[in-house]
């Protein structure tokens, strides 16, 4: 008995297309949330404060876009999650 093995390249592309696609803009939004962070946090100043932690949040526009550019990149491991072990 011979059994074929074939492959369905068409949908084989579609799901390689629809991987890289999300993998980009899944790294995109988490670098431009590393990036606002970083805004809405300033640095140390230059005479530096023996040691303390920076000032809280001084801008709470880029703190909010790096807490909804994190929340959409959850958003996109959940749901891919999800279509894994959904069946």
């Amino acid at each position: 008995m011979t059994v074929a093995l074939t492959l369905d390249w068409g949908s084989f592309a579609e799901v390689t297309i629809v991987t890289l696609v999300t993998t980009v803009v899944a790294v995109a939004l988490f670098s431009v949330g590393i990036g606002a962070l970083a805004r809405a946090r300033p640095a140390l100043d230059a005479r530096g404060t023996g040691g303390q932690r920076a000032t809280p949040a001084s801008n709470p526009a880029a703190l909010l876009a790096a807490g909804v550019c994190f929340l959409a990149v959850a958003a996109i491991v959940v749901y891919g999650l999800y279509l894994v072990v959904h069946k």
